[in-house]
């Protein structure tokens, strides 16, 4: 879950552990959960919350981990 704020024209993605600084992660195992989606797995997850975030063009993501993103696109 993101939450996107809009401060001042610019938009903030508070994005929890989505991504890490530099487009990291913050441990490789948070993306071999499985749930009861056929397989598909938290990899595939992060890729649509990576898509559904881009919509929204912010200018800023807000990692709970690391430092503030200031060039989302580059990053993910």
């Amino acid at each position: 879950m993101s939450y996107i704020l809009e401060i001042n024209d610019k938009k903030l993605a508070f994005t929890g552990d989505l991504i890490h600084n530099g487009g990291k992660i913050i441990t490789y195992y948070d993306l071999q959960y499985f749930y009861d989606d056929n397989g598909d797995g938290s990899i595939k997850r992060s890729l649509d919350s990576f898509e559904k975030l881009m919509k929204f063009k912010p200018d800023l993501l807000l990692p709970f981990h690391g430092n503030i993103i200031d060039e989302p696109l580059e990053n993910i």
